[in-house]
């Protein structure tokens, strides 16, 4: 098998690769990205995201959200953010550096959602509100709360733990280059 962290354009083209298997199947270590940004007070703000779609010629991923997350606010203020994910079984760390532009969702891609995924982006309840108990979202065929989240990388730095000695590298523009572990 061939090492790809031997160089760093091999290094780039595995990470893109993790990207768009990620965005096309569930359960792969890129599937789930781990979303930060900043609150409007400054305090660091982390969740989780299903990675849909990777565009790797624009540099661009495509992840969903609720329209009156508490994230749309927190990117209107700041568009910066980071996504992160790990690979156990390359021993890898991707993280990416990105700036999100929030849309409201493309009627197509609700028109192909199933019912089930649709309540993810229901208009009730809303995300964030106190309930008085758990309870399911309501069903609806309301597409006013679906938005998509564009993040046009701006920088990739990888960690690989895989072999010593460990390596990192960052890709910014089109520089790239080895950083001490």
């Amino acid at each position: 098998m061939n090492d790809p962290f031997a160089t760093l354009d091999d290094t780039q083209a595995f990470v893109w690769e993790k990207l768009k298997t990620g965005a096309e199947k569930p359960g792969s270590p890129a599937h789930l990205l781990t979303l930060a940004t900043v609150s409007k007070s400054g305090a660091p703000r982390v969740r989780i995201l299903v990675l849909r779609a990777v565009d790797v010629d624009a540099k661009q991923l495509i992840l969903f959200t609720h329209g009156a997350s508490e994230k749309i606010e927190e990117l209107g203020g700041d568009p910066r953010a980071e996504l992160l994910f790990w690979d156990a079984d390359a021993a890898l760390q991707v993280r990416l550096r990105a700036r999100i532009t929030v849309s409201n969702g493309d009627p197509d891609e609700w028109s192909a959602m199933s019912v089930g995924r649709r309540a993810n982006y229901a208009p009730s309840p809303l995300p964030g509100r106190e309930l008085e108990r758990p309870t399911l979202p309501a069903l609806s065929d309301d597409a006013s709360f679906f938005r998509v989240l564009t993040a046009q990388v701006e920088r990739i730095e990888t960690l690989s733990l895989a072999a010593l000695p460990h390596r990192r590298a960052v890709f910014e523009g089109s520089q790239a280059r080895w950083i001490a572990p």
